[in-house]
């Protein structure tokens, strides 16, 4: 396993997160928005402000002894994270798709 694991995934959630909501921006801000129902565009948000918080405040970017990896290299809890961080990333990625669908579902109707 990476010895940056965490920082590497937690690096990558954060710009499939900042990705996600620049695409809704841009297809919201269409004129002719119209935007699928139901997708939880505010929760999004919130949901990326908990994740860069808990990212700043546990260390997961950090490098060098003070980063989250290092402090539990030794712990399942890392094996834990790791595995949440992967699930999240695939999630957003998902998200990513869905927002790409709609846009081009959109530009050729």
């Amino acid at each position: 396993m990476d010895d940056h694991a965490i920082a590497t995934l937690s690096l990558q959630c954060s710009r499939r997160f900042m990705g996600v909501k620049r695409d809704i921006a841009a297809r919201t801000a269409a004129p002719d928005a119209n935007f699928p129902e139901g997708f939880p565009t505010e929760s999004l948000s919130d949901v990326f402000a908990r994740f860069l918080i808990w990212v700043g405040n546990i260390g997961a970017l950090s490098r060098g002894k003070a980063s989250l990896d290092q402090r539990i290299r030794q712990s399942q809890l890392r094996k834990e994270i790791i595995r949440l961080l992967e699930q999240m990333s695939i999630v957003l990625g998902d998200c990513m798709s869905y927002v790409a669908y709609h846009q081009f579902k959109h530009s050729v109707s």
